[in-house]
């Protein structure tokens, strides 16, 4: 007789439940799941309300509202446009951008509300493939979490997410997150498949934005520590020589840049911007980021380029780097992850420290959404120690660590409220800047789109008055004459900027709007004249030149 099943006593299920509940594999899941929860809902209180916000005249419209191509949501047109033209328009080879907004317009249409909070939802992505890439390089949990909570809270972050056309950097965020946690993984067990799956994570990341060239020098820096594949000369070579084949796209993906950029007289020569302006601007831009990071105020869209930096700002600035940088160097042995964090932070910021001069301005807000996280490393690495070093509660750590990220979210909220629409960002703008024709023009369309007309003009006058040349400004003031019913004036204005500009359609077009405005006007106020009749002879009567 075939003997059958054993029976199991029925307390033991009970007991391997409460096993399985209390097995470390399982709270370690938990764990990682409440970190993610709080992750999503941080971004999600921070940025929620962006959801009610419009785009904003700067650069919003290059990308959505003036784009026909776009508009029509993904097509395989949008996907030729956003591969072979769409440098045209951003200056910049980004396609993996153009397309996600294509695929937005096709799910949401031009809601700029649903656009927002793609944005935001790609920040808390980004957040938790934060916690994950360095949870995996250094197998500290709670140093990875707080790691990522800083990166999910900061309001230096806030340009990134909060701007429409900041799409590019949430993007560049999330293969650059993939990029590193796929490359802790191959550091641990190399292989072809992996390697392939590091590779194309950069691809995928140079397609959203250039500022990914930085990846194979993070690479090195991680294999230094925590990786610990670099132990000597002989060791460093051969991971330099693991990453030769990134130097192709990363060479491709920099000419392309810099000529683009170049083409489209973004760039400025040496000429134009000499090297030791660049030095100063790039030293002192340093010290700016590092001051932010830790005092994050008086943030703003846009700071104008600093064209009269003091020599002895410049030579203090380039100290407090050589310290800061020798401090970690020496400390490399005990604390390496100060060497690796600074290094971070100083490479990834390198290609737009000002050294390259692209546009007006030498530091911005998105500039930190990549090199800040060296410096929460560096940060959280070193509480961390000196807790282990101390007789430092833990409940204390984490007591501050709570209240820093409280002030921190408070201040990326109130932040975020500054970019509701082009009128409050820019009225940001000109209250924490020092005065800017471009602030000031950008204000005065975003009063003029809100109807303030008054408030509008104002503004337009002042940015006239720093730039003279300003032609947009001027333009901009005819179209409040025009709204205002001084056509007349609205008339004198669009000539003169037509006069003072070869092929500002806009402008013709406003030009042309105008004349006939005024014609129909005068028309309606005189009926015999649009007949080709003398006034004072028409049909039905006489008119009486003093009624």
């Amino acid at each position: 007789m075939i003997p059958g099943p054993v029976r199991t006593q029925a307390p033991f299920f009970p007991a391997v439940r409460e096993d399985l509940r209390t097995h470390p594999s399982s709270r370690n899941r938990r764990a990682d799941l409440l970190v993610c929860v709080f992750l999503c809902v941080a971004t999600l209180v921070i940025y929620g309300r962006t959801g009610g916000f419009s785009y904003i005249n700067f650069d919003d419209t290059l990308f959505l509202g003036d784009n026909p191509v776009v508009q029509q949501g993904l097509t395989w047109q949008g996907v030729r446009y956003a591969f072979t033209r769409s440098v045209e328009a951003s200056n910049y080879y980004i396609p993996l951008v153009w397309l996600s907004h294509m695929a937005v317009v096709s799910l949401f249409g031009m809601s700029p509300g649903a656009a927002h909070m793609v944005n935001a939802l790609l920040h808390a992505i980004n957040a938790m493939l934060c916690f994950a890439a360095f949870f995996s390089l250094t197998g500290k949990r709670r140093e990875s979490a707080l790691i990522a909570a800083l990166f999910a809270v900061h309001p230096m972050h806030v340009e990134s997410v909060a701007w429409v056309t900041e799409r590019k950097d949430l993007l560049a965020g999330l293969f650059f997150m993939l990029t590193l946690l796929a490359y802790s993984r191959y550091a641990k067990r190399p292989g072809f498949g992996p390697y392939v799956l590091v590779f194309s994570c950069f691809l995928l990341g140079l397609l959203s934005k250039p500022i990914l060239v930085v990846i194979p020098c993070v690479m090195l820096l991680l294999d230094f520590w925590p990786l610990g594949r670099w132990k000597d000369p002989g060791s460093g070579l051969r991971l330099a020589i693991e990453k030769l084949p990134f130097l192709l796209p990363l060479a491709v993906s920099t000419i392309l840049a810099l000529h683009f950029q170049k083409s489209s007289g973004g760039l400025y020569s040496f000429e134009e911007y000499p090297f030791g302006g660049r030095v100063a601007a790039m030293a002192t831009g340093y010290l700016w980021y590092l001051c932010k990071a830790a005092a994050p105020v008086n943030l703003s869209v846009n700071y104008p380029y600093p064209f009269d930096i003091p020599a002895w700002q410049t030579a203090g600035a380039l100290c407090v780097l050589a310290a800061v940088t020798a401090c970690a160097f020496v400390l490399r042995r005990r604390a390496p992850w100060l060497l690796v964090g600074w290094l971070w932070f100083a490479g990834v910021l390198f290609p737009v420290s000002g050294i390259f001069v692209i546009g007006t301005y030498a530091v911005a807000d998105r500039y930190a959404y990549l090199s800040y996280p060296g410096l929460y490393l560096a940060l959280v690495m070193t509480g961390s120690a000196l807790a282990a070093n101390s007789q430092i509660r833990r409940e204390s750590l984490a007591a501050l660590a709570a209240a820093l990220l409280a002030a921190l979210g408070i201040s990326a909220w109130l932040q975020t409220g500054y970019w509701k629409n082009s009128a409050t960002v820019w009225s940001r703008s000109v209250a924490v800047n020092k005065p800017s024709p471009t602030a000031f023009l950008n204000l005065g369309e975003g009063l003029l789109a809100l109807g303030l007309l008054d408030q509008a003009e104002t503004a337009s006058l002042k940015a006239l008055a720093l730039d003279p040349l300003e032609m947009n400004a001027l333009n901009n003031l005819g179209i409040i004459f025009a709204r205002k019913g001084d056509l007349e004036m609205a008339l004198t204005i669009f000539q003169a900027v037509v006069d003072n500009t070869k092929g500002f359609a806009v402008a013709e077009n406003n030009l042309a709007t105008t004349k006939k405005l005024i014609a129909e006007k005068e028309a309606a106020e005189h009926p015999s004249a649009a007949k080709g009749l003398p006034p004072g002879s028409g049909e039905t009567g006489s008119s009486d030149p003093g009624r």
